[in-house]
């Protein structure tokens, strides 16, 4: 994963602000990222929180997920429908901005819906 991420902070650091990471490397990352959040909810930011919202990420890598936190666990499952139900969707045109949003190195993707939703999933995990 270090592989994968860090040559990203090295083209960055050495200037290339519009630096990236390979897209077969983000692609094997991606569902690492789920098992993260699972991992990093922060406990009393989740405290009372029943949410369900939708990931969708486009490309070849990609895919749409539906995602819940429910008495402090995040639990996720491939979407099956239209992101029927969920409260906000959040949206990457990549897996590269996908994977790169999820280790902290931007703020990448849009997200749409509840704007209570959106606010609370952002910050619902410890950050890396």
């Amino acid at each position: 994963m270090d592989y994968g991420i860090h040559p990203y902070d090295i083209e960055y650091g050495l200037g290339n602000k519009l630096a990236t990471i390979d897209e077969a490397s983000a692609g094997l990352i991606l569902p690492f990222t789920f098992i993260f959040w699972q991992n990093t909810v922060d406990q009393k930011a989740a405290e009372g929180v029943d949410i369900t919202y939708g990931i969708e990420v486009a490309g070849p890598w990609g895919g749409k997920w539906r995602c819940t936190v429910k008495d402090g666990k995040f639990a996720y499952e491939p979407e099956k429908g239209n992101f029927e139900g969920c409260a906000a969707l959040f949206s990457f045109a990549s897996p590269q901005e996908e994977v790169l949003t999820h280790f902290g190195r931007y703020p990448g993707g849009s997200a749409s819906g509840d704007p209570e939703v959106i606010e609370k999933v952002r910050h619902l995990f410890f950050p890396f």
